[in-house]
């Protein structure tokens, strides 16, 4: 869902009309029916570079709302009458109150009960337009790998 749709989205999220607008994806995989795919909207998921970004869009399989198998440390889309949340569920109270937390350590935890959703989505793909370069302890694991293959051919 680009941005900038969002809010028509969470007023007519329920009409099949609606939704039989919004420009269709594809990608080389499937996640079944109900796939979604949303455009992340600040920095509250990205964590010393890493994470979801800013105009990421996630890929998201819909969760039934009745009875939603929720798990912790997944992250999650919640539609609420005024918004989309993105974030990682860090705990599930009987009372139906969830615990949510942002990977940026500079957002709090927040409850949110479950009733407070119009959908629930569980995120399982992102699509990022940012490439980021490997870590120094990438590029030193790579560079040691090399060697070993370097000394097995040498060996071998």
């Amino acid at each position: 869902m680009p941005a900038d749709r969002l809010l028509e989205y969470i007023v007519q999220h329920h009409s099949a009309a609606f939704l039989n607008t919004l420009p269709p994806l594809t990608f080389p995989h499937q996640l079944g029916p109900g796939t979604r795919a949303f455009e992340i909207v600040g920095a509250e998921m990205q964590h010393q570079q890493q994470g979801l970004r800013h105009q990421d869009v996630v890929l998201c399989r819909r969760m039934d709302l009745a009875q939603p198998n929720l798990r912790v440390h997944r992250i999650y889309a919640f539609v609420t009458q005024s918004r989309l949340m993105v974030r990682r569920l860090s705990e599930r109270r009987p009372d139906n109150v969830l615990k949510l937390r942002a990977d940026n350590p500079d957002y709090g935890t927040e409850e949110f009960a479950l009733e407070q959703a119009l959908e629930i989505w569980e995120v399982k793909a992102v699509f990022t337009t940012h490439l980021r370069p490997p870590s120094t302890v990438e590029e030193r694991v790579t560079r040691l790998a090399r060697q070993v293959e370097e000394l097995l051919a040498r060996l071998g």
